[in-house]
Order: C-alpha cells, then sequence, then structure tokens
C-alpha cells in the first residue's frame, strides 16, 4: 500500500498472482524457464511479497534501473505470522488440512498453485521444523544484503515508517499515516478459510453418507434375518 501511494499506480503483490491466475507464469519463472517480467508486470509500480520476492534477482537484472526493498522484522514475530498464513498446511487444524489436500489433489486451478508453492518451499530441504524455517528465514536476508549492490538497496523496518523509504525512492513524505495494513495476508487468511470450510463440509458429507449407508446396511441385515 505504501508504495501504491508514492507512486499513484498498482502495485503487484501475492494475492494477485491468484486473483490473475499468473501461476503457470511463476512457475515456469521458478522452475528457470526463460521468461519476461514485463509480461506480467507491465502498468505496476513495483512487485513484493511471494512469489516475485523469490525471483528478485532475475527481476532486478531485467529492472536494471529498479531498487530493491528488503523489509525486515523479528524471526520469530515472522514465524509465527506464516505458521497462520503460508505454512497453515503444516499447522493448521484438521479440516483445513484435509480441505486443502482435497483443492490441492483435486482442484484444476489449486493443483498447479501447489506445484508453485512446493517449488518455492525447496529453500527449505524438507525440513519445516521452527528452528529451520527462522534460520532459513534469516540466511535469506542476509543473502540479499551480500548479492544486491548497495546503491540499489534499502533494508527496511516498517515500523521505520515514511522517511527512510521516501528518502532511498527520492519521493516526498506524504501528508498520511503510514499504512499498516497487509492485503496480501488478508487474501491468504481468506484462502485458508475456504480450505477449511471445503474440509469441514467434505468431512461432514462424509459422515453423513457413512450414516445413511449404515442405516440401509442395517436395515437390510434386518429384513434378511
Amino acid at each position: 500500500k505504501a508504495l501504491e501511494l508514492l507512486y499513484e499506480a498498482p502495485c503487484y503483490h501475492g494475492s494477485q498472482n491468484i486473483a490473475r491466475d499468473d501461476i503457470d507464469f511463476w512457475t515456469r519463472a521458478c522452475r528457470g524457464e526463460n521468461v519476461k517480467y514485463s509480461q506480467i508486470l507491465n502498468g505496476f509500480s513495483a512487485t513484493v511479497d511471494y512469489p516475485s520476492c523469490c525471483m528478485w534477482k532475475e527481476l532486478a537484472k531485467e529492472y536494471p534501473h529498479a531498487k530493491v526493498i528488503l523489509t525486515v522484522r523479528d524471526a520469530e514475530k515472522w514465524y509465527q505470522s506464516v505458521s497462520k498464513t503460508v505454512f497453515t498446511h503444516l499447522y493448521g487444524s484438521p479440516f483445513m488440512n484435509f480441505g486443502s489436500w482435497i483443492l490441492f489433489k483435486f482442484h484444476p486451478f489449486w493443483r498447479r498453485f501447489a506445484i508453485l508453492h512446493s517449488l518455492n518451499c525447496d529453500i527449505f530441504h524438507n525440513d519445516f521444523s521452527k528452528e529451520n524455517i527462522m534460520s532459513t528465514f534469516c540466511q535469506w536476508n542476509q543473502s540479499v544484503v551480500r548479492d544486491c549492490p548497495p546503491e540499489r538497496l534499502l533494508v527496511f523496518d516498517v515500523s521505520e515508517g515514511w522517511e527512510p523509504l521516501c528518502k532511498f525512492l527520492g519521493k516526498p513524505v506524504p501528508n498520511v499515516p503510514f499504512p499498516r495494513i497487509n492485503d496480501s495476508t488478508s487474501y491468504q487468511t481468506r484462502v485458508v478459510q475456504t480450505c477449511d470450510r471445503v474440509g469441514y463440509f467434505m468431512l461432514a458429507a462424509a459422515l453423513v453418507s457413512a450414516t445413511i449407508s449404515s442405516f440401509f446396511l442395517l436395515n437390510l441385515f434386518h429384513k434378511q434375518i
């Protein structure tokens, strides 16, 4: 939201990947295929969030004058956030886990999303323990600082507000409070709720079906007696 206010143009983020169905594009990009990011980013002032953050080096190469903003936060707080959104398939309720399995297995759209998600989860080397996830998060931040030219990089904590961000981007400080909303997290929360409801409905339907089947089988058994 902050970048959209500064540039008065939309910013591409994770929820748009789903809303616009750009999943196949990002899957090709994550597999190392030759893609042109301008194909989906034309008209946007910036791109943030997953999955574009995974491809920051490739994006920086295609857009040599673009700047890179690395948002940082406490690793423990970040872990608590992603465990309720991105990694709900690991830590969610039984209904949520079953619902996401149903969607990822049988729904064409969500099956493609699951493939993209699995490609980017390779960074954790199939170790989704809290310790490894937090360690990987810290190592990722360190790698960005190491590999990005310092004149193109801002290491930014949103608690710092407008001043460092506007100075880095050469923009005047807006006369509005720094936004604290996260559209992507709200969208991910809705996805989680959808999976939870699908799981609840499917399990309830299975239970009703099993109950009805048992009733007819018992009736048949009594009639035979």
